[in-house]
C-alpha cells in the first residue's frame, strides 16, 4: 500500500485549490473606529515592531492571539479596554472539542476533501491520501516556499477562522496577534504569513506579528492577567503593574530582597522555550529598582532569538524512526493521533500497545534507546544556547514549551544548567492547570480550567496581553550596557561601607544571606 505523508502531491494542486469564495465584508465596528488602514502596520523590525501606531486606538479593540505550532496551534483572546472602565479581565483560551491544542495536522484524502483539527488528527490515511505534518516547518524555512507548502496553511487558517469566528464573534474586529519564531528571516516570515491569512479570509489590517520568545515571557510571568485603569479624561491608559506581576512570585521576592539592600538591582534570567520546529531563547533582566507603574513593559527583554532545533525533526523523528523499525511498525497507514500517544507513554517510561497488530513499544530495550536519544537532543541543542548563557550569566533559567513537558528531557537539561553555574527554575505551578474537569466542551475558558499546562499555552495568554499595547524605545533598550551598569551597582552596594563580601561569592544563588548577589549587610 502506497501511502505518502508529507508529502509530494501525486497530482500537483494549485493556489487556486486552496483559495475560499471571497468573504462576505466585515461589519462596521460598534466602537465606532475605523479599521486601522494598510499603511499603518508597524515596520517589521525586531527593533521597533512592538511600537503600535496608536496605543490609545489599539488598546480599545479586542486582541486574538494565535501560537501557530508545528505540532499544535493555540488561540487566545482578551477584550479590549474601554475609556473610565477598570479593566480588569483573564485572557482565555479557546477550547475545540475540550482541548486548547489544536492539532495543525492537515490532511486530504484521494478524493480532495480536506480534514483539520481533531477530525484530521484521528484519522487514518488510506490509499493515495496526503498528510501535512510538518507544513509549518516547510513554510517557514525558506523566503520563497512551494505552493505544496502554502496550500496546507491556507487551508488550515481558513479552517481556523470559521472555527474562531463562530465561537467568538468579537474576533471579527479584534487584531491578531501572530507569535513568530525570532528568526533571523523575521520579517519575511511575518510578511508570508499575513499573505497566508488574507487568503484565508481574515482582515489584513488587522495583522500584528511579534516574537514568540517576548511573548511568551509575559505569559508565564504574567498568566494570563491584564489590569488597567483608564479614566474617562485621561491621556492614556494606566497599567496597574503591581497586580500584573503579583502571579509571579519570585519577582515580588527579589524585590523585597533589593528593598532590605540583600541582593543586586537587576534580576537576570533566561526562559528556553523548547517547541516541536524551534527552540526559543529570550535572554530577560528585571530592573528591582523601578516602581511598578515604571517597568515599561514589565520587563526588559533582550536579544531574544530563535534557533531551528525543535522536538519534531531533532527527536521525535529520529527516535520513533529506530523503534518503528524495530517492531516494523508502519506510520504512514497510522493515526497522527497513535503517533502522540506512542510518543507520549515512551517519554514517560511506559509501555505502549499499538493497536494495528501484536506490537508492544517501549521495553526496558526501548527505554535505553529513548535514553540515548534524549542526551543527544541535549548535546545538541546545548552548543546553539550556551554563548547566550555565558554573555547574559543568569541567575535561573526555566523551560518552557512542549519539550520541556517530557519529564526525562527536562531533568537532563536542568542538571546541565546547574553544572553550567546557573539555577533551573522550579515551576510546580507551571506544569498543570486543573487537568481539566473532564465536561469542557468547545468555547473560551480560563487557562487553568484547560487540561493544559501554562508551559504550552503562555505563548498564545502571553500575546493577548495589555503589555504589548504600551509602546517603548527597544532601540535605547538594546544600547543600554547591562555588564557596565551590574558592576557599578555591585560597587555601590560595597563601596557603601554597609556590605562585605559575602563567603558564596555570588555563585549560590539561594544563598540566604546574600540572595546571590555576592554581598551580605555589615552587621
Amino acid at each position: 500500500m502506497d501511502v505518502k505523508l508529507f508529502r509530494e502531491v501525486e497530482q500537483p494542486i494549485t493556489i487556486a485549490d486552496a483559495t475560499e469564495p471571497k468573504p462576505k465584508s466585515q461589519p462596521v465596528p460598534t466602537t465606532g473606529e475605523k479599521f486601522l488602514p494598510a499603511q499603518a502596520q508597524p515596520v517589521l523590525s525586531p527593533q521597533n515592531f512592538y511600537v503600535l501606531p496608536n496605543d490609545r486606538q489599539t488598546i480599545t479593540r479586542p486582541v486574538l492571539a494565535i501560537d501557530m505550532g508545528a505540532a499544535y496551534s493555540k488561540v487566545a483572546f482578551r477584550r479590549g479596554v474601554r475609556p473610565g472602565e477598570t479593566f480588569y479581565s483573564e485572557s482565555q483560551q479557546l477550547l475545540l472539542d475540550g482541548k486548547a491544542l489544536i492539532p495543525s495536522v492537515v490532511i486530504r484524502d484521494s478524493d480532495g476533501q480536506w480534514y483539520f483539527g481533531n477530525v484530521a488528527f484521528g484519522l487514518r490515511p488510506g490509499l493515495g491520501w496526503q498528510v501535512f505534518e510538518n507544513w509549518k516547518k516547510a513554510l517557514f524555512d525558506s523566503d520563497a516556499p512551494s505552493e505544496s507548502a502554502i496550500i496546507p496553511a491556507v487551508r488550515f487558517l481558513t479552517w481556523l477562522r470559521e472555527q474562531v469566528q463562530a465561537q467568538i464573534p468579537e474576533s471579527r474586529e479584534a487584531r491578531i496577534r501572530i507569535a513568530l519564531p525570532a528568526l533571523e528571516n523575521f520579517p519575511q516570515i511575518a510578511l508570508l504569513l499575513r499573505e497566508c491569512f488574507v487568503k484565508a479570509g481574515w482582515h489584513q489590517d488587522l495583522f500584528f506579528p511579534v516574537y514568540e520568545p517576548h511573548a511568551n515571557i509575559i505569559g508565564l510571568l504574567v498568566k494570563g492577567k491584564n489590569h488597567v485603569f483608564w479614566s474617562a479624561d485621561g491621556v492614556k491608559p494606566y497599567l496597574d503593574y503591581d497586580k500584573l506581576f503579583k502571579a509571579y512570585g519570585m519577582l515580588n521576592l527579589n524585590r523585597m530582597l533589593y528593598s532590605n539592600r540583600t541582593r543586586s538591582r537587576f534580576l537576570k534570567g533566561i526562559i528556553l522555550d523548547i517547541g516541536a520546529f524551534t527552540t526559543d531563547v529570550a535572554p530577560l533582566i528585571i530592573d528591582l529598582e523601578k516602581e511598578m507603574d515604571q517597568y515599561g513593559d514589565g520587563i526588559e527583554a533582550i536579544n531574544n532569538f530563535s534557533v531551528r532545533y525543535g522536538i519534531s525533526s531533532e527527536l521525535d523523528g529520529p527516535l520513533l524512526g529506530e523503534l518503528f523499525s524495530l517492531v516494523a511498525f508502519d506510520r504512514t497507514v497510522s493515526k497522527t493521533e497513535e503517533i502522540e500517544l506512542i510518543k507520549e507513554a515512551v517519554y514517560a517510561g511506559k509501555n505502549y500497545f499499538i493497536s494495528t497488530g501484536n506490537m508492544e513499544i517501549g521495553t526496558p530495550a526501548h527505554q535505553k534507546i529513548v535514553s540515548r536519544h534524549l542526551d543527544r537532543f541535549v548535546a545538541g541543542l546545548w552548543p546553539l544556547i550556551s554563548g547566550a548563557v555565558a554573555e547574559h550569566k543568569p541567575e535561573w533559567i526555566m523551560l518552557s514549551g512542549g519539550g520541556s513537558c517530557i519529564k526525562q528531557l527536562a531533568a537532563i537539561l536542568n542538571r546541565r544548567i546547574d553544572s553550567e553555574g546557573s539555577r533551573s527554575t522550579p515551576d510546580v505551578d507551571l506544569e498543570n492547570s486543573s487537568h481539566g474537569n473532564g465536561q469542557l466542551v468547545t468555547g473560551l475558558y480560563p487557562w487553568a480550567s484547560t487540561d493544559s499546562g501554562l508551559k504550552r499555552l503562555a505563548t498564545s495568554l502571553g500575546a493577548t496581553s495589555c503589555l504589548l499595547d504600551v509602546p517603548y524605545d527597544a532601540k535605547a533598550l538594546a544600547r543600554r550596557n547591562w555588564l557596565t551598569e551590574t558592576i557599578k551597582e555591585q560597587s555601590r552596594l560595597k563601596d557603601s561601607g554597609r556590605y562585605r563580601d559575602c563567603s558564596c561569592q555570588g555563585k549560590n544563588k539561594d544563598c540566604g544571606r546574600c540572595g546571590g548577589s555576592g554581598y551580605r549587610p555589615n552587621i
